[in-house]
């Protein structure tokens, strides 16, 4: 027998984060119009972080049913990440989802009255190289590659981060986002703040450390130009 979430906790999963996937590296969007005017779509999912039967991934049999089928057990995703998650549950374990769900969550809440969000399809930001200048960059032509990872070490070892900027804002869960420019210098990656505008250029080792998991595609990382190591 499945502990099946109820009807009224899956709107209440889908809210929590926007209406968005809580997968870093996905964020996409999952509600939005249908050609009636009356009507909506979604493509969202609210998933079980332990499974809601034996045998499914990550079951976890301590629990009761009621912890189960409880939001404390859920996630909201898009169907690609839910089917995504399901198939490597060594990989995206218990414990990583709830790091999403809880980080997707708080930048929801920290977009909630925002003055300003950056669109990565519009706007332009400032981002500091690794030789001291400042650039501004347009994300027109950026991809965007979802909210950087926090390394396990960072909260022990901070000064490794190649930045004290970006130290600081991955410890205090900051709204970023990792995008790619293939036009600059022969490809550069940088980490941005959406909500300040401004970012960092970061190496290959680095990218090594931040690049979140995507459910749809792989990047092959670009070579680091001198100029940025």
């Amino acid at each position: 027998m499945r502990d099946d979430f109820p009807k009224p906790l899956l709107e209440t999963l889908a809210k929590r984060v926007g209406y968005r996937c809580s997968n870093p590296g996905c964020d996409t969007l999952t509600s939005g119009p249908r050609t009636e005017d009356s009507k909506s779509l979604n493509v969202g999912v609210a998933a079980h972080i332990t499974a809601a039967s034996s045998g499914g991934p990550r079951y976890n049999s301590s629990l009761s049913p009621e912890e189960r089928k409880g939001i404390g057990n859920g996630i909201w995703l898009c169907q690609s990440c839910a089917k995504l998650v399901d198939n490597d549950e060594k990989r995206y374990t218990a414990e990583l989802l709830v790091e999403w769900r809880d980080a997707a969550e708080q930048g929801a809440l920290r977009e909630i009255g925002s003055p300003r969000r950056f669109r990565a399809r519009h706007d332009s930001f400032c981002v500091a190289t690794h030789n001291g200048t400042i650039e501004e960059i347009n994300t027109t032509h950026c991809e965007r590659h979802g909210r950087p990872m926090t390394p396990a070490w960072l909260n022990s070892n901070p000064s490794q981060m190649c930045s004290e900027w970006l130290a600081d804002r991955l410890m205090n869960n900051a709204d970023l986002q990792l995008f790619f420019d293939s036009k600059w210098c022969g490809g550069i990656w940088f980490v941005v703040d959406l909500q300040s505008g401004d970012g960092v250029v970061i190496n290959l080792h680095q990218l090594a450390d931040l690049m979140p998991p995507s459910p749809t595609t792989t990047t092959t990382p670009a070579p680091t130009p001198s100029d940025f190591r």
